[in-house]
């Protein structure tokens, strides 16, 4: 098969680098070019590789150049392996990891450059499990973790001013890398290890309710909780479930009057669903906030298109499958008179069959015969349950509801909204801000008592490799 259009004009783009060298602006122009073409032709990706043009932008990261060209190298290493698995696999190995450990720990590095380093990890470990291990083998993932608990701190998080613009970056793509280092594949001794940074981002979300912070901290919540028990149980232990239904409910009283509050809540929903998942106490905490109202308040809302809609409702299924009998309760004993009114008539449980309708039939479990509901009041003309049936029919008809419900594993939403929401390791480079200069980055050691509470119980914490 002949060289193509793409591969020919990598092949001179390359030429020009080797000739130009010493020439910083040039070198700079035809790197993101080759990484733009290469961006749109994966396959070009390979062929650069084989003509040694991986391994020339590999050597011109760690050699003694301007930072913004070993950023602008960084990020074409990224970008490469995020494009093409072969890549990917080329460059997965201890010596770049061990590289991008020293640049994030190196008090010289700028901000920017850390970022696009924790970028190539993001690149390096998505959707590898081999990657994860490297992070975790090569002391990346503590590294990752210490910089993550004092990038932005409680003071920070909730500000607009320079130091919060310039940190925002960092932040965000530690929480992404943190997130595909646990998850996607599922990797339980890593979750185990990053189950020690949720006191801090339980921290973080009690000061904050925007969505550049909220939407990072849950699906970094989810993606370390998700079909790991013992993790769970940690989080629910130190309160963690208990402020994400806080910030929900908080959330949900605004969703009506503001669609912004309304999609950040649907995000904190499903992190709330993957916490509960086979897991009957956070159920029961749920219930405790009074949480399956505003859920069945979210399910009405016209701003929130199917796919939301679908993940409200399979975080209530969630709720009513591990905990029916309580849930019911406080779902009378709670509700509003309006959405008690919609259950009676039973408009709630009709748009969650319209949403269950809408969902691939093969995940949809479907009955052969389904259960006669509770007679109905003829006189009235509509179909209000009888005073004395509404307790007793109210938890049969959410258990026949939602055990039609197919629930999928419990990370893959959170993963498709991780990869929307700055899973692209170029996000980090491709921001506004320039290079801050030098900074110290460990200046600010955790307290003796955050460091204490930040560690899960000794039971929870693996051994160290």
């Amino acid at each position: 098969m002949g060289l193509t259009c793409a591969d020919i004009n990598v092949g001179l783009l390359l030429d020009c680098i080797k000739q130009q060298l010493n020439n910083i602006p040039a070198v700079t122009n035809a790197l993101l070019l080759i990484t733009s073409i290469c961006q749109e032709h994966s396959n070009t990706c390979v062929y650069f590789q084989d003509i040694g043009g991986l391994k020339l932008v590999h050597k011109l990261a760690r050699s003694d150049v301007p930072s913004s060209l070993k950023e602008v190298a960084l990020y074409m290493l990224g970008s490469l392996a995020n494009s093409h698995v072969l890549c990917q696999q080329s460059l997965c190995t201890t010596e770049l990891f061990d590289e991008m450990l020293t640049f994030m720990v190196d008090e010289n590095s700028s901000t920017n450059l850390q970022s696009v380093s924790v970028s190539v990890l993001l690149s390096l470990v998505s959707k590898n499990g081999d990657g994860q291990r490297l992070l975790r083998e090569t002391d990346c993932l503590s590294v990752l973790q210490k910089l993550f608990r004092e990038t932005l701190t409680k003071s920070e998080i909730d500000s607009s001013n320079e130091s919060f613009m310039e940190k925002y970056p960092l932040w965000n793509a530690l929480c992404s890398t943190l997130g595909a280092a646990v998850n996607n594949p599922q990797n339980e001794e890593n979750q185990k290890i990053c189950c020690s940074i949720l006191p801090h981002v339980q921290t973080l979300l009690e000061v904050s309710k925007k969505p550049e912070i909220v939407c990072p901290l849950c699906l970094l919540i989810g993606l370390t909780v998700a079909e790991n028990p013992s993790v769970q149980k940690f989080f629910m232990s130190i309160g963690g479930l208990d402020i994400l239904a806080d910030v929900f409910i908080k959330l949900a009283g605004d969703a009506c009057q503001n669609i912004s509050s309304a999609k950040v809540a649907v995000t904190v929903t499903i992190t709330m669903g993957v916490c509960i998942a086979d897991n009957p106490p956070g159920s029961r905490i749920l219930a405790k906030h009074h949480v399956v109202p505003k859920l069945l308040t979210l399910l009405l809302l016209e701003g929130l298109d199917s796919g939301e809609k679908n993940g409200v409702l399979l975080t209530l299924g969630h709720a009513i499958v591990s905990c029916v009998k309580d849930l019911a309760v406080q779902l009378l004993a709670n509700a509003s008179q309006d959405i008690l009114g919609l259950c009676e008539r039973g408009e709630i449980f009709g748009h969650m069959k319209t949403i269950q309708n809408s969902l691939p039939k093969k995940t949809i479990k479907r009955e052969e015969d389904e259960e006669q509901g509770p007679k109905t009041d003829d006189d009235t003309g509509d179909s209000v349950l009888k005073d004395s049936d509404q307790e007793d029919a109210l938890p049969k008809r959410c258990s026949e509801s939602s055990a039609q419900i197919y629930h999928p594993s419990a990370n893959d939403e959170l993963q498709s909204q991780l990869e929307s929401l700055g899973g692209d390791p170029t996000s980090a480079f491709s921001s506004k801000h320039e290079p801050v200069g030098s900074e110290r980055v460990f200046d600010h050691p955790a307290s003796e008592d955050e460091n204490r509470v930040q560690q899960p119980p000794k039971e929870e914490q693996p051994e160290n490799p």
